[in-house]
């Protein structure tokens, strides 16, 4: 009677393959894997955690104080003894900030009421400032003493100028103090586009085709000729000698490094914005010989100081050479 039993249920179970029904989960017949059918493997399903992967196609509906929050946990995991300045410059590559400071700690920092008394438990402290024409925010990342945080916290939240239309964040991991104040409508997900960038780059061939139709003009007629086809902000032109040149004094001037020189030039001048916070300085340089422009121009890049300002940071360097003459630019 069991041997009836077992021959029928396999009956059955065929039957239902042939139609196109489904046989018991736990059965072990095996489907050929050549099979269109073939169902994948529970390791290679999708993930179906609520937070998005770069890769995932998703939209990140994170708020800001959790991307945030990552942000500082993947600084800090990724070097646990990272400044606030090297930890605001990770949080500025993201995207959704543009400029910052490395702040001293005697300066007046923006945001806060002017009588503010900086808190004695603070050693270190770096800013990063909301990229928007019309609302300002700040980000900044302290470093404090060991168990001071709270204390601290609660100081500096009491002492924002502005906080109505603002969300306040706080956020703490180590020793580490983010603050950040932003625009209850920032959208912290917008990646900015670099458009000094794209002005940057244009320049490029505008550069090229000058030196071709007009070989004999200087740096300074070159320059201002440049200038005439940039739009981004209003510019000032201006011949330069050997010497300490803006942005050209070494990485470390900032920092208290030795202010270096720029030598081994013939011709020089500067293009740059009238108003500093633009983050962009271009230069063209003359050198006796084409044959030492390379060394030139490795002196360049070697000497350039990307935070030549203190409100801002450059990321990008373009070099372009032409016979004697050089470009070189510094820009977002």
């Amino acid at each position: 009677m069991k041997t009836n039993v077992r021959i029928l249920a396999l009956c059955l179970i065929l039957l239902l393959s042939a139609c196109g029904g489904k046989a018991d989960p736990s059965s072990s017949a095996t489907i050929p894997p050549d099979s269109e059918n073939t169902a994948p493997a529970a390791s290679s399903m999708p993930s179906t955690s609520p937070v998005p992967s770069t890769d995932s196609g998703m939209p990140d509906n994170r708020n800001a104080e959790e991307v945030l929050s990552a942000w500082l946990h993947e600084s800090l995991e990724k070097d646990p003894d990272a400044s606030p300045w090297e930890i605001v410059l990770d949080l500025e590559e993201r995207g959704c900030f543009r400029m910052f400071s490395d702040m001293k700690l005697t300066e007046y920092y923006p945001g806060f009421d002017y009588n503010m008394k900086l808190p004695e438990e603070i050693q270190e402290a770096a800013l990063l400032y909301n990229y928007s024409e019309n609302d300002r925010g700040f980000v900044y990342v302290f470093t404090l003493r060991d168990g001071s945080a709270d204390s601290v916290a609660e100081t500096l939240k009491n002492s924002w100028m502005d906080p109505d239309g603002y969300q306040t964040i706080t956020l703490r991991e180590s020793n580490r103090l983010l603050l950040a104040m932003l625009p209850k409508d920032f959208d912290i997900h917008k990646v900015i586009e670099g458009t000094i960038a794209k002005t940057a780059r244009d320049l490029v061939p505008i550069f090229l085709d000058y030196r071709k139709e007009n070989p004999d003009a200087g740096a300074l007629e070159i320059v201002e000729y440049l200038n005439s086809h940039q739009k981004f902000t209003e510019c000032f032109t201006q011949q330069v000698a050997e010497g300490r040149l803006t942005g050209l004094t070494g990485k470390n001037a900032l920092d208290g490094g030795e202010r270096l020189e720029l030598h081994g030039f013939t011709d020089g001048a500067i293009l740059s914005p009238m108003i500093s916070p633009n983050t962009f300085i271009c230069y063209v340089f003359f050198v006796k010989e084409a044959s030492a422009m390379a060394g030139f121009e490795e002196t360049l890049k070697n000497q350039a100081n990307l935070a030549w300002n203190v409100c801002v940071v450059a990321h990008s360097v373009i070099t372009q050479t032409d016979g004697t003459a050089v470009l070189f630019i510094m820009c977002d």
